[in-house]
């Protein structure tokens, strides 16, 4: 009887142990899904950028630096129309960290895109990539044409 007894205790006390190993594991921050990222970074400005495609078409944008560097991001739909968008940061820090979410889809109709970075109202094009079919493939500052039309 005594050893039934024992039995039992150590069996709920493996039940109960089992019961908060679960628990203290499902309460633990799961860290996002990272399909692809890219860094980059520049001496002037001094600055670091992460581009990270948390899943297909949705990216996140880091930018460290103590200036106020803009963000604008460049396609065009078929080549025909283009988009434009002025990238607000989704959060920052008095450190300089700002993180911007943005979506983009690599189609037939949307080939590339671009993110530009503009400082004081001038534009840094040693800072600015342009990635044609995912974000793993840089080809040159103007293959594809963003921008304002310059007029002869």
């Amino acid at each position: 009887m005594l050893q039934r007894l024992f039995v039992w205790k150590i069996a709920i006390v493996i039940l109960v142990a089992s019961i908060g190993a679960y628990a203290a594991k499902a309460q633990q921050a799961q860290a996002p899904p990272i399909s692809k990222a890219v860094y980059w970074m520049s001496i002037e400005p001094a600055a670091e950028f992460y581009l990270v495609e948390k899943d297909y078409g949705n990216f996140r944008l880091t930018v460290v630096s103590k200036k106020d560097l803009k963000v604008s991001y460049h396609t065009s739909i078929n080549s025909l129309e283009p988009v434009d968008k002025d990238l607000m940061p989704v959060s920052s820090s008095d450190e300089g960290i700002r993180s911007y979410e943005f979506r983009h889809t690599f189609t037939k109709m949307t080939i590339w895109m671009a993110l530009e970075f503009t400082l004081d109202g001038k534009s840094i094009p040693g800072l600015t990539r342009t990635f044609s079919n995912d974000i793993n493939s840089v080809v040159p500052n103007g293959y594809f044409h963003y921008g304002p039309v310059k007029k002869p």
